[in-house]
């Protein structure tokens, strides 16, 4: 990728993310397969045009290749963990700020300042980390607007 003239690899790469798409498209169509991808995350910088620039999540991947893959996905999940925060005096006027969490582990379908995500099957904002949920979800087997975020 690098030896080759600015930016001409990843320009080069995304025809081979296209191709990909295709490919998986055709694993939906003819074959009815539900496609899920898996990526890490990594914490960016945004470039807010209303807000002053913060940090949030993003796909562990190329720029454009992610924008794609986001572009054709029909849901975009982020999983975490429950997280709050706590402030403790530790004296002398001084706090310290401490995450605390119950190891509960959530999919968040929809898009937040801290993170990417959006789905075109109504999901709730939040739902548990647990495949049987999500499966019965995505197969239409639980109503989504019985349920609330």
């Amino acid at each position: 990728m690098e030896d080759l003239n600015y930016g001409k690899g990843y320009a080069f790469a995304i025809d081979l993310w296209r191709e990909y798409i295709g490919r998986l498209n055709r694993l939906r169509t003819e074959k009815g397969m539900l496609v899920i991808q898996i990526a890490h995350a990594v914490v960016r910088r945004f470039d807010s045009p209303e807000h002053e620039p913060y940090d949030r999540y993003d796909i562990k991947l190329h720029q454009k290749a992610a924008a794609l893959l986001v572009e054709h996905s029909d849901c975009v999940l982020f999983c975490n963990y429950r997280v709050s925060t706590t402030k403790t005096d530790v004296g002398f006027n001084k706090k310290v700020t401490r995450a605390v969490g119950d190891c509960t582990r959530l999919i968040f379908t929809s898009e937040r300042p801290a993170f990417l995500a959006k789905n075109r099957y109504n999901l709730p904002g939040e739902l548990p980390m647990e495949w049987p949920t999500l499966e019965a979800y995505l197969a239409g087997t639980i109503p989504t607007n019985t349920v609330s975020a």
